[in-house]
């Protein structure tokens, strides 16, 4: 069976818990600026800023707020690294309607296939946000764990991504 991880990104809004308990490894950050000045990479776990800190700022109109999600340059160093440790990648991403995040990976999936053209990197746009979002990432962990392969996981994820909602 080909080894394979899957790499959510941050808005997937997974606790460690629950991350914990579906077996998933690893996921890509995002980044937050503030217009103070201040700039905080994204991570699940608030190591940065804290959730009520984040939201309180985000309350005060005198404070404009904007988020990004992993560099090109972040995804692709994250990608290589995987594919020549031996993994495929199954990419999720929150709805490309609302972020550039899955336009990101995409790209820099083809980057990283053009540098080592035996790289199985599939990336999906899941169309979902929020909750539905990390429920689809988590029905993909519970999956792998089942022992479903990367294909089988990706033609289920296919299949349902437009029967959840938030």
């Amino acid at each position: 069976m080909e080894k394979f991880i899957i790499l959510s990104d941050v808005s997937c809004d997974l606790s460690e818990e629950i991350r914990e308990y579906c077996g998933a490894e690893d996921y890509m950050r995002g980044h937050v600026h503030f217009s103070t000045g201040e700039d905080f990479p994204t991570t699940l776990d608030w190591q940065y800023i804290s959730c009520d800190e984040f939201y309180k700022t985000l309350s005060n109109k005198k404070v404009e707020v904007t988020t990004a999600p992993a560099s090109p340059e972040e995804f692709y160093l994250t990608f290589k690294k995987y594919v020549e440790e031996g993994y495929a990648i199954l990419s999720m991403s929150i709805s490309s309607k609302i972020s550039s995040t899955y336009n990101v990976a995409c790209g820099a999936a083809e980057r990283v296939r053009s540098e080592l053209p035996d790289a199985n990197i599939y990336c999906f746009d899941t169309y979902r946000m929020s909750g539905a979002f990390g429920l689809l990432v988590l029905y993909a962990h519970l999956l792998k764990k089942e022992g479903k392969s990367m294909q089988e996981i990706i033609a289920w994820l296919e299949e349902n991504k437009h029967k959840v909602h938030q």
